[in-house]
């Protein structure tokens, strides 16, 4: 039919995943009723559909959370200027992603759904602010961060991975302590106090990829301030992009969250980052002995199990 004629919500722009509910029980309930389009028998059938469908309401909670899982199943991503765009992987499998699978067992399944719903907020919504992607990452970024939410290090626990962004729960997760060569300590030792003085301290990170290739010439010297200062997480970006060592699925993976946070205009949860390296240098420190273990503190015991 020609614009002019169509009636009211015959077409509609949801302008994120979050509001598409709101765009389909718009349609529902000004659309289809006015549509001179819509056979009679169709407009009946759908009417005793919709009847039928009252005897298991559910909670528009859960119908909201429901079509944005969904759009994200059809590979469907928020943009921050362009709306709502298919932006990634198709699932095809025929079964549910954990993300959707989660939703419905709460949604069938009262018992489970405070512990749902705490959890959501850390995958969807507000998880914006913490860069939390991996529900519209393709599948070889989605897997990345998986295995990394699998295997514990000595820096970064599962725990973190509700309270970080996924770029940085995966950037800290490529890292082991630096352990400088005898020639390293010589060198240093030289050229910093001519061979004499007190012996030169090279604490911080090393790439574990170089690290188990033998090389460990790539070091990031760490204090208390500089895991959290942008400029030290870039230059350890920039290793990793560039580090031949390190396997070509977590570049990529670091490649597509930094264009996802790029594109839906996200900033980093304000204080999230500093206290997240907090726990990293602690461990560091206890590693290194520069601080005595607290069996009260988290981190330690998380440390100590490893």
């Amino acid at each position: 039919m020609p614009r002019r004629k169509l009636t009211k919500q015959a077409i509609c722009f949801p302008s994120k995943r979050d509001t598409i509910f709101e765009s389909v029980r718009n349609f529902q309930r000004t659309h289809i009723p006015a549509c001179p389009c819509m056979p009679p028998e169709v407009k009946l059938e759908y009417k005793n559909l919709t009847c039928q469908g009252r005897l298991q309401k559910r909670s528009q909670k859960y119908l909201k959370a429901y079509y944005a899982e969904s759009a994200a199943e059809l590979g469907i991503v928020d943009t921050k200027d362009s709306g709502l765009v298919f932006g990634t992987s198709v699932n095809t499998t025929g079964v549910p992603r954990e993300a959707l699978q989660s939703l419905i067992d709460a949604a069938n399944d009262p018992s489970d759904a405070s512990e749902y719903w705490s959890n959501y907020e850390n995958t969807t919504g507000k998880a914006a602010q913490l860069r939390k992607f991996e529900n519209v990452a393709s599948e070889s970024t989605r897997r990345v961060i998986v295995n990394a939410r699998k295997e514990e290090t000595m820096f970064v626990s599962t725990s973190d991975f509700a309270v970080v962004s996924d770029f940085e729960y995966i950037l800290f997760h490529q890292v082991v302590p630096f352990l400088p060569g005898q020639a390293m300590l010589n060198s240093a030792y030289e050229h910093e106090y001519g061979g004499s003085g007190a012996p030169p301290k090279l604490h911080g990170f090393c790439c574990k990829h170089c690290a188990s290739a033998g090389d460990t010439r790539n070091h990031f010297p760490a204090d208390v301030n500089k895991p959290a200062d942008l400029s030290f997480i870039q230059r350890m970006t920039t290793h990793f992009m560039n580090c031949r060592h390190t396997p070509q699925d977590v570049k990529d993976a670091f490649d597509e969250l930094k264009k996802l946070a790029s594109e839906q205009g996200t900033s980093v949860k304000r204080g999230s980052r500093k206290r997240f390296v907090g726990r990293i240098w602690r461990k560091l420190q206890i590693y290194y002995g520069l601080k005595k273990p607290d069996v009260r503190d988290s981190s330690y015991v998380a440390f100590t199990q490893l």
